[in-house]
């Protein structure tokens, strides 16, 4: 296991996740690139980059999550699978609907 991986692992809010496939395998790549981007981009909000254009950033990353959750639902309906939306996602759409 890599350095950083453990490391994360030590984290209270990390989480194991199991990817089977090359698609599940792609989003968790996405989610560690995600979580180094957006500290970033919230530590560097209001001293090298505008506010306004911080809010923008996340609210375009918003709309990815909520339009990626709308796929999978419908993908899951044409294979007749239940599928809930979770809840960091619903607080996503709600932050989009304001």
């Amino acid at each position: 296991m890599k350095k950083r991986r453990a490391d994360l692992l030590k984290k209270h809010n990390s989480k194991i996740v199991l990817a089977d496939t090359l698609e599940s395998e792609a989003m968790v790549d996405l989610a560690m690139k995600a979580n180094d981007i957006f500290l970033k981009l919230k530590k560097t909000a209001g001293v090298s980059l505008d506010f306004k254009d911080a809010d923008e950033m996340l609210m375009l990353w918003n709309l990815v999550l909520v339009k990626s959750s709308q796929t999978l639902e419908q993908i899951s309906q044409k294979i007749d699978m239940k599928y809930d939306e979770p809840f960091t996602i619903t607080l996503a759409r709600e932050k989009l609907e304001k």
